[in-house]
């Protein structure tokens, strides 16, 4: 079993109302922290959910490196594992984190998922993670909003991150970034 395998048994059957939904995103390798890390899948609508595949091909190694990114962006997160990492996985993974399972189907290439843990809501998100996913024009806008706009254009966009944290609450800032990130004509979007 392979990544490309639980991929598309995911989108197939557990992500398969987003993506026929106009309101939600559903956005393949998502980079994140500026490119120091990406997620397999992400699911952006009412909340934005984080769906990583360690396969059985997959190895654990930079689990802990993952996981220090997601929890401070990911509304919701689950892991889409194979048999060979529950067990190691479920002693690593916050108690708010999710776990579905992929099985082959008796000898077939189908796979089957097995939600053994939903996600809970992440308590541990981020306001400077979440505006680090934001370009700096969306940076810029959020802060013209709230009244700062002189002396922007020469600010890093470190500086503006921050600044924006200082401004929005984390439920406001998560909100509106959902909002810009679904307005967004560019992205790779899952198929």
């Amino acid at each position: 079993m392979r990544d490309i395998d639980v991929r598309i048994a995911l989108k197939s059957k557990t992500l398969s109302n987003f993506l026929s939904d106009k309101n939600a995103l559903v956005i393949e390798e998502m980079g994140l922290f500026q490119g120091l890390s990406r997620i397999d899948i992400a699911v952006v609508n009412g909340s934005l959910y984080g769906y990583e595949i360690k396969s059985e091909s997959d190895t654990l190694y930079r689990l802990d490196s993952q996981l220090r990114y997601y929890r401070q962006v990911f509304d919701y997160l689950t892991f889409v594992v194979g048999r060979k990492h529950v067990e190691p996985i479920k002693n690593l993974l916050p108690e708010w984190c999710g776990l579905i399972v992929a099985t082959p189907q008796n000898k077939s290439d189908i796979l089957h998922l097995k939600q053994v843990k939903r996600p809970k809501r992440n308590p541990e998100i981020n306001s400077i993670a979440v505006a680090q996913l934001l370009w700096k024009d969306e940076l810029l806008y959020l802060l013209n909003e709230r009244g700062i706009k002189k002396g922007l254009s020469s600010k890093s966009k470190r500086d503006l991150w921050q600044l924006v944290a200082d401004k929005y609450s984390v439920k406001e800032l998560s909100a509106i970034t959902r909002q810009l990130l679904k307005q967004r004509l560019d992205w790779r979007v899952a198929q």
